[in-house]
């Protein structure tokens, strides 16, 4: 597996991490809204990024809990780089 990235930066990414997710292996948190951007996740070293930041990336994963809008961000990771992985 190349990069993988988080997507969401609020409180059920902090719940991951909480419980066990290696902030080590990750590379950025990806997150739509533009006042989150370049902030760090509060409780994490990881900073936020635009999902556009994957756009070139040849070997990219994504973990992604959403809730309700898993399909909608599922949709939009994939249109922004067809060979992401969704995990």
């Amino acid at each position: 597996m190349g990069e993988i990235y988080l997507f969401g930066a609020h409180i059920f990414s902090q719940y991951l991490l909480y419980f066990g997710l290696n902030e080590k292996k990750i590379i950025k948190i990806l997150d739509n809204s533009k006042i989150k951007r370049g902030k760090r996740l509060y409780g994490s070293s990881l900073f936020v990024e635009n999902p556009k930041y994957i756009k070139s990336k040849p070997n990219v994963a994504v973990i992604l809990r959403a809730g309700a809008y898993t399909d909608e961000i599922t949709a939009q990771l994939l249109s922004i780089n067809k060979k992401v992985y969704i995990i």
